[in-house]
């Protein structure tokens, strides 16, 4: 609810949003649908409390830090060096190797950062949903917050090893290298703080596309 009415730090501050209470009622509905698809899906009651007023968690990785962190969990799962990235490569990532060898597998390591999800919901299962998001607007892929915060804690076993320090110094460092480990890096150290906060307050994510 505090996402579609602007209400978060770094939204939109232009831009006509809907009275609040019809936003509220858009999404408490958009919820239950949501809740009920997944519970279908994983047999277990899926639930969270929809509070305009509720607390929120955000972060700002960028989207070079969201899709560096994908190139690298691509990398890492097909077990292949990261390349140089090409410029531009934020608006050719579909057309990179490793991505499009990607689309053509069965299996995956972190399954969950492979699809690409917009949203993450608080539910425990190692499965991917698709529909429509709230707005109705169009059909995303739809993952589990508790398997994200998994697969990113694995991903750095398998890769960084980094404490939780180092993690955190991440999120707020100066990128001057600009390669997609530093993108990686910090679109690792914000996603998993704030995937974790979106388990421990029970709440679902939403990545958001304005600039």
């Amino acid at each position: 609810t505090r996402y579609y009415a602007h209400d978060w730090p770094g939204a939109p501050t232009s831009g006509k949003t809907e009275p609040l209470s019809e936003i509220e009622t858009l999404v408490r509905g958009w919820r239950d649908m949501a809740c009920e698809a997944a519970e279908d899906e994983i047999g277990i009651p899926v639930f969270w409390e929809e509070n305009p007023k509720g607390a929120c968690v955000t972060a700002d990785p960028g989207w070079e830090g969201w899709y560096g962190l994908l190139l690298w969990a691509l990398y890492r799962d097909q077990e292949k060096k990261p390349e140089p990235l090409p410029p531009h490569w934020l608006k050719a990532i579909e057309t990179l190797p490793v991505f499009a060898a990607a689309q053509k597998q069965k299996t995956c390591r972190y399954p969950t950062l492979a699809a690409n999800c917009e949203m993450f919901l608080p539910f425990d299962a190692d499965v991917v949903l698709y529909g429509p998001d709230p707005a109705g607007e169009e059909e995303i892929p739809i993952g589990s917050a508790c398997e994200l915060v998994r697969e990113l804690e694995a991903l750095n076993r398998d890769t960084w090893n980094a404490s939780e320090r180092d993690i955190a110094s991440w999120e707020t460092e100066s990128d001057t290298a600009r390669t997609l480990e530093t993108y990686a890096k910090r679109g690792y150290a914000a996603l998993l703080r704030v995937a974790r906060a979106a388990v421990r307050m029970t709440q679902p994510i939403r990545l958001d596309y304005d600039d």
